[in-house]
């Protein structure tokens, strides 16, 4: 049916706006924005729903992976704490961690700690580490009673690669590569390490091309 003076449709009724707690989609009101739309705010006031630019953004608490409920983080776009990834249990699909591609940001620190294979391509859209300085984690180092921030933690795995290719910022603390004898490629990651200060970075028995901090 045309519609010349472009009326919203609610239910039965066509109206200049949509009604308080409805949402804008085309030129119908609704109640929830369907699956790929988000809220936003409108120029009037009125919230309306625009299509995502990719997975639309969802927090989620992080905390250690776990291998029984991966599903979790499913679709989570933020890790509003920090993220704990440990080896992989036998008889478990690595496959499970592709729940983790959506990932854009974690706002506290990002620990792989003890992961058992040599690839790590899971985290290849994550941006940002460490917004939060509160969820970022503090260690100490060689016995030190003191105790540092790191916002990477990689430390005791098989790993050759990890895919961190579309790194862009890591915030409020340092990176901990220790004891990864294997691990040569790091996406982005090799950037921080060669602008990295050598109190924010520790790097110990690892096979980088980069041998040094600061």
């Amino acid at each position: 049916m045309p519609n010349p003076e472009f009326k919203f449709k609610a239910k039965p009724l066509c109206v200049d706006s949509c009604p308080d707690k409805l949402l804008e989609l085309g030129a119908q009101c609704v109640e929830d924005c369907p699956f790929n739309y988000m809220s936003v705010g409108g120029n009037n006031g009125t919230m309306r729903c625009v299509l995502c630019d990719g997975p639309c953004p969802q927090e989620c608490a992080g905390g250690v992976f776990d291998y029984n409920d991966p599903g979790k983080l499913s679709q989570c776009t933020v890790i509003t704490t920090e993220l704990r990834i440990s080896s992989i249990p036998v008889n478990v699909n690595p496959s499970i961690l592709n729940d983790l591609n959506d990932i854009r940001e974690i706002r506290g620190s990002l620990d792989i700690s003890g992961f058992n294979k040599e690839t790590f391509p899971y985290l290849s859209n994550l941006k940002t580490v460490g917004n939060d300085s509160s969820q970022v984690l503090s260690q100490s180092y060689n016995g030190s009673s003191d105790s540092f921030k790191y916002s990477i933690i990689i430390a005791d795995t098989d790993l050759v690669s990890i895919d961190l290719s579309s790194l862009e910022a890591v915030i409020n603390g340092g990176i901990r590569l220790q004891n990864n004898p294997s691990l040569c490629y790091l996406g982005n990651l090799s950037y921080y390490l060669a602008n990295a200060s050598s109190s924010s970075c520790v790097l110990d028995n690892h096979r980088s091309s980069i041998n040094e901090c600061g």
